[in-house]
C-alpha cells in the first residue's frame, strides 16, 4: 500500500530538517571561534532564575539553575525570577455594601511556578498583576459590609487568595499571601430599609412634640384600660402621622400601590399610593405589599435599639410583593 503524507507532515520535517542544519552549522563555528565563542554563548543562571530558550521564533526549553549553553544567531533567552514578589496596594476609599465608607489597603505576595507560560500567555507580567490584584481588591471589599471588613479580615483575604489562583493558574504564577490592612472607618453605613420612612414618620419632631407612638406604648405597658375606645385614639393619630409622612416623601415616578401595614395582629392600615398622593382605605381591598412586625420590634426601632436594616435581616421585620412597591419607602 502506498503511504500518504499530509502536507503538515511535510512541513513539520522540513522545519525540523533546517533546524538541525542551521544549529548544526552554529555549533561548528562556535566550536571553531572557541574560546572567545564561549565568553558570549555560556550563560550562568543563579539559584532563583530560570532562563527560557527560544531556538528561530520556538521555545525549546527551561534552563537552570548552573551554566547553560545558548548560540549565538539563532537562540534567545529570558531570565525570569522565581522569588517571591509583592504587589502593594495602596489604602484607598471604599463604599462597603451596607453604605460605610472606609479606608484600607493590602499587600499580596505572589512567584512564578511555571516561567514557560509566563513567558508564553502574558505579555508584561508585573502590570498585569497589579492590574488584577487591584481589580479583585476594590470588587471584593465593595460586596462586603463594614462588620465583616472589620472582623473577618483573615476569611476576606483567604477568598481573594482564591479567587487570584483562579486566574492566575493558568498564567504560570501562584499567589502566596493576601495581606489586609487595618480598616479605618470614614463614615458610618446610613442604613437605608423599605421601614426607613415608617420610622420617620413615628419619631416625628422631638422638638415641638413628644412622640405619640412612644406615649401609646407607655400607656399600653403600665396603664391596663379596659376601653376600647381610649386605646384605638393614639393608634388613630399614628395612622394620621404616618400617611402625612409619607405623602412628604411620595415621588412623582411612584407607581400606583395599596401598602398594608400590620402591627402585632391588629387591624393592618391600608395605604393607597398614587400619582396623586397617599390616602388611607377603609375598604378590604387587596394590598400589594405587606409589612409585618411586632409592636415590641416597632417600639426598639422607634428607641433605636436596633437598626431597620437588621431588624429586616433577623426577620424581625417581614415584607411581602413586588419590590419596585417599596420605593415609598426609600428603598
Amino acid at each position: 500500500m502506498r503511504s500518504t503524507t499530509t502536507p503538515r507532515e511535510v512541513e513539520t520535517w522540513l522545519c525540523g530538517l533546517a533546524d538541525w542544519v542551521v544549529r548544526t552549522l552554529v555549533l561548528l563555528i562556535v566550536i571553531v571561534s572557541a574560546p572567545i565563542s564561549l565568553w558570549f554563548c555560556l550563560k550562568v543562571i543563579g539559584q532563583d532564575e530560570r532562563l527560557v530558550v527560544s531556538r528561530l521564533g520556538r521555545i525549546r526549553k527551561t534552563c537552570g539553575p548552573g551554566v547553560a549553553l545558548v548560540l549565538p544567531c539563532i537562540e534567545r533567552c529570558v531570565r525570569i525570577t522565581t522569588r517571591a514578589q509583592s504587589t502593594v496596594i495602596a489604602e484607598q476609599q471604599i463604599l462597603t455594601a451596607d453604605g460605610g465608607i472606609v479606608r484600607q489597603g493590602g499587600e499580596t505576595w505572589w512567584k512564578v511556578t511555571n516561567p514557560l507560560l509566563v513567558l508564553t500567555e502574558v505579555c508584561d507580567l508585573q502590570s498585569t498583576i497589579s492590574t488584577l490584584i487591584h481589580n479583585t481588591f476594590n470588587n471584593t471589599l465593595r460586596k462586603q459590609e463594614l462588620d465583616h471588613l472589620t472582623n473577618r479580615a483573615q476569611l476576606i483575604a483567604a477568598t481573594m487568595q482564591e479567587e487570584l489562583n483562579e486566574v492566575v493558574e493558568s498564567w504560570g504564577v501562584e499567589i502566596t499571601s493576601v495581606i489586609l490592612s487595618p480598616v479605618h472607618v470614614l463614615e458610618e453605613p446610613k442604613l437605608v430599609s423599605p421601614l426607613q420612612p415608617l420610622l420617620s414618620a413615628l419619631q416625628g419632631d422631638s422638638s415641638t412634640q413628644a412622640d405619640p407612638l412612644s406615649a401609646h406604648m407607655s400607656t399600653t405597658q403600665f396603664v391596663d384600660r379596659p376601653s376600647t375606645s381610649s386605646q384605638t385614639a393614639p393608634r388613630s393619630d399614628w395612622r394620621h402621622m404616618l400617611i402625612s409622612r409619607l405623602q412628604a416623601g411620595l415621588t412623582l415616578d411612584m407607581k400606583e400601590a395599596v401598602i398594608a401595614v400590620h402591627v402585632d395582629g391588629q387591624t393592618p392600615l391600608l395605604i393607597a399610593v398614587s400619582q396623586g398622593g397617599v390616602t388611607e382605605l377603609t375598604s378590604s381591598t387587596p394590598a400589594d405589599v405587606t409589612v409585618s412586625l411586632a409592636e415590641e420590634t416597632l417600639h426598639q426601632l422607634v428607641q433605636g435599639e436596633i437598626s431597620p436594616t437588621s431588624a429586616w435581616w433577623k426577620g424581625l421585620v417581614r415584607i411581602q410583593g413586588d419590590p419596585e412597591y417599596l420605593q415609598l419607602f426609600s428603598f
